[in-house]
């Protein structure tokens, strides 16, 4: 048995972890998220994940929160094993309005895995984000600047 590594002091108050798995392709992008998701989650339910893909390359984005030394091993070997580079990146902890990034990140990922099962069509998802910001409290002006700023965010990210 190991030892496991007393924690820094930003380790304790900042305890995600994140990784970038690539993989090449948006098919093998898949193909790793359905092997690796479900594995994940058989472990933990404090984590999150964002596809991201493009031309050249496609890659997870993997955040684990306070794992273990053994567990983040467990889970990267497994990544491993489904043919992924794995690179050691940094957590998104800015401040969003009173919450950190990567748990927006996790909330955004814990409901669509537990509440929205299986990718939506392009309609069915306008639907359900216009009932989502309805059910938040957002009146339809204020739902619209919620759509302008995420598509601006996206384009500029994608681009970025």
């Amino acid at each position: 048995m190991g030892v496991e590594k007393q924690q820094t002091e930003w380790e304790k108050l900042h305890p995600w972890k994140q990784w970038e798995l690539h993989v090449g392709t948006r098919e093998r992008l898949n193909e790793l998220c359905q092997d690796l998701i479900p594995f994940i989650e058989s472990l933990m339910s404090e984590f999150y994940f964002n596809r991201y893909s493009g031309p050249s390359d496609a890659f997870l984005k993997l955040g684990l929160l306070n794992p273990s030394v053994a567990l983040q091993e467990k889970i990267l070997s497994k990544a491993r094993s489904c043919g992924a580079e794995v690179k050691e990146s940094t957590p998104d902890l800015r401040d969003m309005e009173g919450m950190v990034i990567d748990d927006i990140k996790k909330l955004s990922t814990q409901t669509a895995l537990h509440l929205l099962g299986p990718k939506m069509t392009m309609n069915q998802s306008t639907y359900f984000l216009h009932f989502l910001m309805n059910a938040l409290g957002y009146m339809y002006d204020e739902e619209l600047d919620v759509y302008l700023n995420a598509m601006f965010s996206v384009r500029f990210l994608r681009r970025g």
